[in-house]
């Protein structure tokens, strides 16, 4: 067991060429927190901004495409992101170091994805790329770990993501009924479906007395 923080700080990443650092882990476990932590506690460390966080949810498709491809109530399962532009991305974010990338981001207060909002610099080595199905070995999903350095799961279980979850739904103005629905019949399933993938992590990512390690 280490600090996240002392592993990553350890391997100067600072002064790499680029690094790319996966976390994955079940809907709701706090992958996109635990991702800006790292971000912001490093770059407060180094006093200098070299790590930039890439989320997966701005690979979401349109509610327009999901509605087309009868998923629009699947949001969230594997076959509701763009696979193969995450995909080009973590590309391009390996071979192209000397020019800014523009990325999508995914505003989850609106539920849509914003174009081009996300801009990495040269200056940003450590990316910190978080999204659910980083290990899944089907399809065009066993190509993306081939672009990353590491892949850490962040440690969760289903009775601390069911309440987050249904949270996360209501918040938005769904009614009870759809919101019960949309957790036992889709999220919970593709928690575990993620849950399946946690052996091929190169390292698991969990919190301790508020700080987050790895082991």
């Amino acid at each position: 067991m280490q600090p996240a923080l002392d592993y990553l700080q350890a391997l100067n990443l600072e002064h790499t060429d680029r690094y790319l650092l996966g976390i994955t882990g079940a809907p709701g476990a706090g992958k996109s927190f635990a991702a800006n932590k790292l971000k912001e506690d490093l770059n407060s460390v180094a006093h200098k901004r070299y790590v930039e966080v890439l989320g997966m949810d701005g690979f979401h498709y349109s509610d327009e495409e999901l509605k087309q491809i009868n998923l629009y109530d699947l949001k969230g399962v594997p076959d509701s992101f763009d696979k193969k532009g995450f995909l080009n991305k973590l590309q391009e974010l390996n071979f192209v170091k000397d020019q800014i990338i523009t990325a999508p981001t995914f505003n989850r207060a609106k539920e849509c994805v914003q174009e081009d909002s996300l801009m990495i610099e040269p200056r940003h080595t450590l990316i910190i790329v978080e999204g659910n199905y980083l290990l899944l070995e089907d399809d065009t999903w066993c190509d993306i770990s081939n672009f990353l350095n590491e892949i850490w799961y962040l440690e969760s279980d289903l009775v601390t993501i069911r309440p987050r979850l249904i949270a996360r739904h209501s918040d938005k103005g769904k009614d009870e009924r759809w919101v019960i629905n949309k957790v036992n019949y889709c999220d919970i399933p593709n928690a575990k479906l993620v849950d399946s993938t946690r052996h091929l992590a190169n390292k698991i990512l969990f919190w301790e007395n508020s700080q987050l390690y790895v082991k």
